[in-house]
């Protein structure tokens, strides 16, 4: 009796926890610091740069343009578990 009683407890946690798991979503959505920030960075961007300079934009221009502030929370803010 006990021995069934713990595999029906097994068994209905093994469930749960699948339930569980196949409905989390696949991705998590980005902190909402990290939106602001790139929403921050993007309007600073259109708002000091000319259309010819927005085109030529390269990592190492991107590297320079954020401030260290910026570049923490873009480091440790993206993917977070």
């Amino acid at each position: 009796m006990r021995a069934n009683f713990f595999l029906l407890s097994r068994a209905t946690i093994t469930a749960s926890l699948l339930a569980v798991a196949v409905s989390m979503p696949g991705y998590a959505e980005p902190a909402p610091e990290v939106a602001e920030v790139m929403d921050s960075i993007v309007e600073r961007m259109y708002d000091t740069l000319t259309i010819d300079e927005l085109a030529q934009v390269n990592y190492e221009f991107v590297d320079e343009f954020i401030t260290a502030q910026e570049r923490a929370v873009l480091a440790t803010k993206y993917w977070s578990f």
